[in-house]
C-alpha cells in the first residue's frame, strides 16, 4: 500500500468516525456520502439517502422543509457563502426536533465538487401549535433563555418559531447566539 492509499483510507475513517453528523452532496445536491453520526441523528440508513436530493428522500412520516435546504444549498452554499447554525425543524409522530444546520462548499482547485452539511440536534424550546416538544430532560425543563434582539437582515431563512415567521426577530433559544 502506498502513501496515497493510506491517506485516502485514513480520511475515510476520519469522516465516518467523526462524532459530528456530516453529509456530502454533489453539485446536483445528490447525497454521495454520510457518516455514522448523520445516520444515527436522522435515523435514516444510507440506502434511503445515497443518490437522492433532500426532496427525494422518503422521510417516512418526518416533516422537514427539504425545499428550504435545497434553495439554501443552491442559492448560497454552492456560491461560496457558508451557512452556520441555520435553524431547521423536523416533526416526527407529533414530536418536534430542532436542528442547527451548517453547510459549506467543497472545491478542488477552484472546481466545485459539492457541499458538506452538518446538522446538530438542539433541545426544543417548546411545543409548536398542535404538537408536543421533543422528549428528554431539555424538553421537560421548559423554555430556554429568551432573546428578542434583531437578526441580520440578510438571513435567507425565518426563525422557525417566530410568531410571524419573519427573520427580523427571534424569540427562542434555538436561534439564540447562533445566527446573529
Amino acid at each position: 500500500m502506498d502513501a496515497t492509499e493510506l491517506s485516502v483510507r485514513e480520511l475515510d475513517a476520519l469522516f465516518d468516525q467523526a462524532p459530528v453528523a456530516m453529509v456530502f452532496r454533489d453539485r446536483e445536491l445528490r447525497t454521495r456520502r454520510t457518516n455514522a453520526a448523520f445516520r444515527e441523528l436522522t435515523g435514516l440508513p444510507d440506502e434511503a439517502l445515497i443518490g437522492r436530493r433532500p426532496s427525494e428522500i422518503d422521510m417516512a412520516g418526518r416533516v422537514m422543509d427539504t425545499d428550504l435546504i435545497e434553495r439554501t444549498l443552491v442559492g448560497q452554499v454552492m456560491s461560496g457563502a457558508p451557512v452556520v447554525g441555520m435553524p431547521l425543524e423536523q416533526t416526527l409522530a407529533g414530536k418536534r426536533r430542532v436542528f442547527a444546520w451548517s453547510a459549506y462548499r467543497v472545491t478542488d482547485n477552484g472546481r466545485v465538487l459539492g457541499a458538506v452539511g452538518s446538522p446538530t440536534s438542539r433541545p426544543c424550546s417548546g411545543p409548536t401549535p398542535g404538537s408536543t416538544c421533543c422528549s428528554g430532560p431539555a424538553a421537560r425543563s421548559g423554555p430556554r433563555s429568551i432573546s428578542t434582539a434583531p437578526l441580520k437582515s440578510s438571513l435567507p431563512w425565518p426563525c422557525p418559531s417566530s410568531p410571524t415567521g419573519s427573520s427580523s426577530t427571534c424569540s427562542t433559544w434555538c436561534c439564540r447566539g447562533k445566527i446573529r
